[in-house]
């Protein structure tokens, strides 16, 4: 397991996803948090939280602020050759 501020977190990876998909979500297309948590089947104080800490993580982090780019970039030339 992984600490991911101050939480143990079994799945690291998906963590770091959701936090990184919530962001991209939110921050950049607007989309609604309920909306968000019922697409995915969370709940929205779970969402509220991806959200915090990935706004964090942008504004402290060159690298993590680079996830929700990375992200933002294979949905917008995802499938084209």
């Amino acid at each position: 397991m992984v600490a991911v501020h101050g939480r143990h977190v079994r799945f690291p990876d998906l963590y770091r996803g959701r936090v990184t998909f919530t962001t991209l979500a939110l921050a950049r297309y607007g989309f609604r948090s309920r909306d968000i948590a019922t697409l995915i089947d969370k709940h929205g104080c779970s969402i509220t939280r991806w959200l915090k800490l990935g706004l964090e993580n942008e504004r402290q982090d060159e690298d993590l602020r680079k996830h929700p780019d990375a992200l933002d970039h294979a949905i917008a030339t995802y499938g084209r050759s």
